[in-house]
């Protein structure tokens, strides 16, 4: 696709996932606005100076009407949807606002699409978390999905959600599902392979945490 002068909106643009993204959009000539709350200073989005070549909106996703007025400020044409919390033992020491803001975001984003026309796609970025426990070799894009911890329930209902909106409204929206992600400028040292290199520079053992 030419994304050539596209006006991108990325929820999130400035997290792990969302920066690389970011950076490859600019890479292709879209005009990128994204969405920040608390920027980590060593974070890959700061050190590939990203803030110099996007617009960057301090706008909690939570909050209806900033997400609103952005959408209607900005005009994007794509929307990105990675702004979430999206650490499972976070989720589990503070579900609320797991759910609070893996669901109501994500509402949030989907009814601004809803209500401006001129969005021609909306890209959830969601989670194989969704699908809950693991009872067979492997998943398939048709398995329920019937999360049970607070996390799995976030990614769950945000994914229904999305379906709704597309299935009642034709909002223009697919949703993604990572499995588990690694890649440069991760800095969240629960995750496998940061873990790993984190326990071979400091010589600890490394906790598995599932078979």
């Amino acid at each position: 696709m030419n994304w050539q002068n596209k006006r991108v909106l990325v929820t999130g643009g400035t997290g792990f996932v969302g920066s690389h993204l970011v950076k490859e959009l600019v890479k292709r000539g879209a005009e990128v606005t994204t969405t920040n709350l608390l920027l980590e200073p060593k974070s890959y989005f700061n050190e590939q100076k990203l803030y110099e070549k996007v617009a960057v909106a301090n706008v909690d996703i939570t909050d209806w009407e900033a997400i609103h007025d952005l959408i209607s400020k900005t005009q994007p044409e794509y929307i990105f949807h990675l702004a979430a919390q999206p650490l499972v033992d976070v989720a589990y020491y503070n579900p609320k606002r797991t759910l609070y803001s893996n669901i109501l975001g994500t509402i949030n984003v989907l009814e601004s699409a809803r209500l401006f026309p001129k969005v021609k796609a909306v890209i959830v970025a969601s989670s194989d978390k969704a699908y809950g426990k693991l009872s067979k070799e492997k998943y398939i894009e048709t398995d329920p999905l019937r999360g049970d911890h607070p996390y799995e329930v976030s990614k769950s209902a945000a994914d229904l959600i999305s379906y709704s909106y597309f299935k009642t409204y034709n909002v223009p929206v697919v949703t993604t599902r990572f499995g588990n992600i690694y890649g440069e400028g991760d800095l969240n040292f629960s995750r496998i392979i940061p873990g790993i290199m984190n326990s071979l520079i400091n010589k600890e053992v490394l906790d598995i945490r599932s078979n």
